[in-house]
């Protein structure tokens, strides 16, 4: 396996390399023959791994497809000498591992040892660090090289300015390109294939490249090429340097300046480059492990060989399932079914293929879910369990929704339990002050749609209503509001409608029965005005219900309601809006009411009352809500003197004595939440107290901070003034001691019978000579160190008693030493 390997893998680079020797070396296309190196090397040992496939027009035959397949094991060779693979084969393939395994230690070995001495080169030479790169100077005579971003000189040429700016350009194209990268990667190359001689030509020609590109770039430093190849020809000779860095005297210099004197054809360059294709194409087709047929689909003349198949499932417990007498786990199912009836495609499984479920527990509805969705990325007909089947081609699959389709669902829903003064938001308790915050926080990620589609529910149970008014308030600023314009509670119910005359029978005199239920929306306008937005949103709600279930009952008024609205819509409405229901409806008077909630109970005639109706449908009665005292539900009204009065969550009165108990418990539970306020404002003042203390030990803070910037910006304003009153000092002695040695050497002049010699110039200021220095591009060095040109300004602001030594050049930069010690001239 790893013969064939390697010898495609050395052809297919030596067709690379012949073409690149023949076509692209001599061309002054530099970047590209860059790419073409490196994608050859990487090309030569990737295509002998691939295997190409391609589609076959043949059809297999049925006995083709069922036939078991079998393997005949030659008899040659094994069976006739067993002794001779034990002698011969293992030896020779140990031994050339063995050849092998030495020539990887030996180039590995000489790999890092390469590295080490690089390093080492860093660590004893002096460091000058450049803008993109960084120069190391070393204390011996070198060819200037590079690697990574450090380029190696010798200290001594660089000092004395005797390294041409070309040679340093020369290595600073190498660093910026990144060319060591490349470098290593070949390599690496050479430490694993030592044994491919291609990889070792490959590797010259790659540094070769990286010269002609280094060349490139210093050309445009240079004044002329000539001078660049006399340049090249003064350091053809030097040191021997190690594989990984790029020197500037690499070999193939002849190449190197015949390429500076190349002229770039396009055309030429077009023709070269056009027989790469037919040398990529030659290559892929000769050197990949293989050519594979795949049958394509089945034809149609040959459907008989589509026989039925099926796989048994059987779910043992929530982790482990058992398929066609295999335990499989349930987080490797889709993995294990991916490897049955491979022979087939997932088109001709979703023809064939039957799922047998059975289980040793009861079925879940996620097992069903979980299983039709591995079941649908593999193929199948249909999935059978003792109480259902599930047909692909029906569609009947739908049924089952996914796991994301009900999250979906739930995410939809709001449940909101109110127990007398506790909120539960989706069953999570909820302060009062965070419900706000909570319901964005369930709604943020909601779409438009579920803002219209969402479910609401809203329990109470010994609430207050002035509580749930506060609620309905804060639950008015939630975006769930904003957007859907539903309510939180319902709306109180319309006043009781008026009494008509009293009917006369033989039992007595009986309440009319119930009105009529009401259209649940109700235009405000006349009917032939357009359908308000409310109405449409009403339309839409039922007109989706009615499509997705048409077997859905409602009252007859919704639906001449939903009628009128659909009748009022104007064409623009109609087209945005949800179609219209085609299938019958369904009523529910159709059904013997039984959909309809029962009618409320007659109330109790009373005693002595000659018109019933009035006396029980006070005309400003009105409902105040309902309470539960030890597991029984009463209804409370008020009249609009505050008057309250209590009755059976059936409606009929409560007795003398039962109304007398209800309403001291109600009192009890007033003056119980009286004392839980009162306690809740305490807790509110002691906070508010304690925020107060806080907020000033946190305001003594801020001043004494502040007391202690404007302490450190005073001093440093005494300090400053020293430092300029010294100065000054300075400055005055100095113009002192110059005044005296004028007047000292004029003396002189004067006793010197009468000869006049010219004043030797005044020295200038320190920081005016650092300045100047640094105008002219000076190097500076402090302590031997090199340092920038604002460096030694703040020096020399800072310590005016610092040496300077300077050192100017005729061709190159000035040198200027700064040091705390005295210089000795004389070195």
């Amino acid at each position: 396996m790893i013969a064939p390997y390697l010898i495609k893998s050395i052809l297919c680079l030596l067709f690379l390399v012949a073409f690149y020797k023949v076509a692209l070396e001599n061309t002054p296309l530099h970047k590209f023959k860059r790419f073409f190196l490196l994608a050859s090397l990487v090309f030569s040992f990737t295509i002998p791994l691939i295997t190409i496939t391609y589609t076959s027009n043949e059809v297999l035959l049925a006995k083709e497809i069922t036939a078991s397949t079998t393997y005949e094991i030659p008899s040659s060779g094994l069976t006739d000498n067993p002794k001779d693979p034990e002698k011969t084969l293992f030896p020779l393939e140990h031994m050339l591992w063995s050849i092998y395994g030495l020539g990887v230690v030996f180039f590995g070995i000489r790999f890092a040892r390469n590295l080490y001495q690089i390093r080492q080169k860093i660590n004893t030479g002096y460091t000058v660090k450049e803008h993109h790169y960084a120069l190391s100077l070393l204390p011996k005579a070198v060819v200037p090289h590079s690697f990574l971003s450090w380029i190696f000189l010798s200290r001594k040429s660089y000092e004395e300015n005797a390294i041409p700016p070309e040679v340093i350009a020369h290595e600073a194209a190498h660093v910026r390109q990144l060319h060591s990268l490349d470098i290593l990667f070949v390599e690496l190359l050479t430490v694993l294939f030592w044994f491919n001689p291609m990889v070792w030509i490959a590797t010259s020609s790659v540094k070769l490249n990286h010269e002609f590109l280094a060349d490139q770039e210093a050309l445009k430093t240079a004044s002329n090429s000539h001078t660049y190849q006399h340049l090249l020809l003064c350091h053809a000779s030097g040191p021997h340097q190690t594989g990984l860095e790029s020197p500037l005297n690499y070999s193939s210099l002849k190449k190197r300046i015949l390429m500076l004197s190349h002229s770039f054809s396009r055309q030429k360059l077009i023709v070269r480059v056009s027989f790469l294709i037919p040398i990529i194409a030659l290559c892929v087709y000769l050197f990949n492990e293989k050519i594979v047929a795949q049958p394509s689909a089945y034809d149609v003349s040959n459907a008989h060989i589509l026989t039925a198949r099926s796989i048994n499932l059987k779910i043992l417990d929530d982790t482990f399932y058992q398929v066609d007498n295999v335990i499989v786990k349930k987080d490797n199912l889709a993995n294990f079914i991916a490897s049955l009836h491979t022979d087939i495609t997932k088109q001709d499984r979703d023809k064939i293929m039957n799922i047998h479920v059975t289980s040793n527990k009861e079925k879940t509805y996620d097992d069903l879910v979980y299983i039709q969705h591995v079941f649908s990325n593999y193929g199948y007909h249909r999935i059978v369990t003792p109480d259902e089947e599930i047909i692909r081609s029906k569609g009947n699959h739908s049924e089952i929704p996914s796991k994301l389709e009900k999250n979906s669902i739930q995410d939809k829903l709001i449940k909101i339990n109110i127990e007398n003064e506790t909120i539960y938001l989706n069953g999570e308790k909820v302060a009062f002050k965070k419900f706000v915050k909570k319901v964005d926080a369930l709604t943020k990620n909601w779409s438009a749609a579920d803002f219209e589609n969402f479910s609401f529910r809203v329990n109470t149970k010994n609430a207050d209503r002035d509580f749930l008014n506060r609620l309905e308030a804060e639950f008015e600023k939630t975006q769930l509001y904003k957007k859907s314009g539903r309510s939180m509670l319902p709306p109180p119910p319309p006043p009781a409608p008026a009494a008509p005359a009293p009917i006369k029978n033989n039992s007595g005199y009986t309440p009319p029965p119930p009105p009529p239920p009401v259209s649940p929306i109700k235009s405000k306008k006349g009917n032939n005005d357009k359908a308000s937005p409310e109405e449409v949103k009403f339309y839409n709600t039922l007109a989706k219900d009615l499509t997705v279930n048409p077997d859905i009952v409602i009252r007859q008024s919704v639906y001449e309601g939903f009628k009128d609205v659909y009748s009022r819509m104007t064409p623009q409405q109609k087209k945005s809006a949800e179609p219209y229901p085609k299938h019958k409806i369904i009523f529910a008077s159709t059904q013997n009411n039984k959909f309809l909630p029962p009618p409320p109970p007659p109330p109790v005639p009373l005693k002595g009352s000659t018109n019933i109706a009035e006396k029980r449908y006070e005309s400003n009665r009105k409902i105040s809500g309902t309470v539960t005292i030890d597991g029984a539900t009463y209804t409370s009204t008020s009249n609009l003197n505050g008057q309250v009065t209590y009755y059976n969550e059936d409606g009929s009165p409560l007795g003398a004595q039962e109304e007398r108990k209800v309403k001291e418990q109600v009192e009890a539970l007033k003056e119980k939440r009286a004392r839980l306020f009162k306690k809740r404002d305490s807790i509110r003042e002691e906070a508010e107290a304690k925020r107060e203390e806080l907020m000033e030990q946190r305001e003594e803070a801020r001043e004494e901070k502040k007391a202690q910037r404007e302490e450190l910006k005073e001093r440093k304003e005494v300090i400053m003034a020293q430092r300029e009153a010294r100065r000054t000092q300075i400055m005055a002695q100095r113009e002192q001691q110059t005044t005296t040695m004028t007047k000292r050497r004029q003396i002189i002049r004067e006793r010197d019978d009468g000869v006049s010699f010219p004043l030797p110039p005044v020295p200038p200021e320190p920081l005016d000579l650092i300045v100047s220095m640094a105008k002219q591009n000076a190097v500076f060095f402090y302590n031997d160190k090199s340092i920038t040109s604002d460096k030694a300004i703040d020096l020399i602001k800072n310590n005016e008693s610092l040496n300077i030594h300077v050192k100017e050049f005729a061709k190159s930069n000035p040198v200027v030493n700064l040091s705390t010690k005295a210089f000795n001239l004389e070195d």
